[in-house]
């Protein structure tokens, strides 16, 4: 007892500002046993459930796929558009900086599948709004496959000229494949629907009214993307401003946008999550291009 009253004394000495209360710092969790984030959490659930890859190694794939359909995508309106009498430069310019306005789509589409699964793991893509993404992700990819593919049956019909597409052929082997493979990730990727919360937030008239206008954006912009697939020239060209050589082509992205804005809708009323935002943001800068 003499021994630990004089150990007491000592520590009180030298640690006067803590007083008793040392011993429950002494005792309290070292960092390294606190609770790990959701992102960790995620994975860990993804790696329990019997998944092929990890919740983060998904996310990744996403972002790969989307850079790599963008890329695709940008060589294929370059070979269509600024090859065609060369000498235009400015209007060959300002037909690709059109075509680009489906970059930022794109983008935000993939990015906010990739939010979805690193935050909440391969569960999270059952709910409703990643769904709908994946399913639009992967009909506008097998759709620019299809039209890069078949390139001069979708641009031969004359208007004022003939000139159909035709790509060179190691670029429609890479576009081909960059879209299939991001097709068949999204339809892969597709879980099964997860039952809806049983007591879900109860949506206010501001909610439901936005929800409605972007509904009825959704229409719209699914109506242009049958236009451009539909539609006879020049009728075709004019939802996307683009000519015959890339409007055809085109339709995938106003398609992609219908269904992002539907998902959106969905996810406004349903009190959406993080995911929300970027779609939000690329969407606004698609419909303002």
């Amino acid at each position: 007892k003499g021994v630990r009253d004089t150990i007491h004394r000592l520590l009180l000495l030298l640690f006067p500002a803590t007083g008793s209360s040392l011993p429950t710092r002494a005792l309290a969790a070292p960092p390294l046993l606190r609770p790990a984030p959701a992102a960790i959490r995620a994975s860990a659930s993804s790696a329990a459930n019997g998944e092929l890859i990890s919740a983060h190694a998904a996310a990744r794939m996403y972002r790969l796929l989307g850079g790599a359909t963008s890329a695709a995508w940008v060589c294929c309106s370059v070979a269509a558009l600024a090859t065609y009498k060369p000498h235009r430069v400015l209007h060959n310019a300002i037909g690709v900086a059109q075509a680009c306005t489906a970059l930022p789509l794109v983008w935000t589409t993939t990015e906010s599948l990739a939010r979805t699964v690193a935050d909440n793991g391969w569960e999270a893509l059952g709910d409703a709004q990643p769904r709908s993404l994946n399913l639009g992700l992967a009909a506008a990819s097998a759709w620019c496959a299809v039209t890069a593919a078949a390139a001069p049956a979708f641009t031969a019909a004359v208007v004022r000229t003939s000139d159909p597409v035709r790509y060179p052929m190691p670029l429609v082997v890479a576009a081909c494949a960059v879209h299939a493979a991001t097709a068949l990730w999204s339809l892969l990727a597709r879980r099964r629907p997860r039952p809806a919360p049983s007591h879900p937030n109860e949506p206010t008239a501001a909610t439901r009214g936005e929800g409605l206008s972007l509904r009825l954006l959704a229409l719209t912009f699914g109506g242009f993307s049958a236009c451009a697939i539909f539609a006879p020239f020049p009728l075709a060209t004019v939802p996307s401003l683009l000519g015959k050589r890339l409007a055809r082509a085109f339709a995938a992205w106003l398609g992609l946008a219908a269904v992002s804005l539907h998902a959106l809708s969905r996810a406004g009323v349903a009190g959406g999550g993080g995911s929300a935002g970027p779609l939000a943001d690329g969407l606004a800068l698609h419909a303002a291009s």
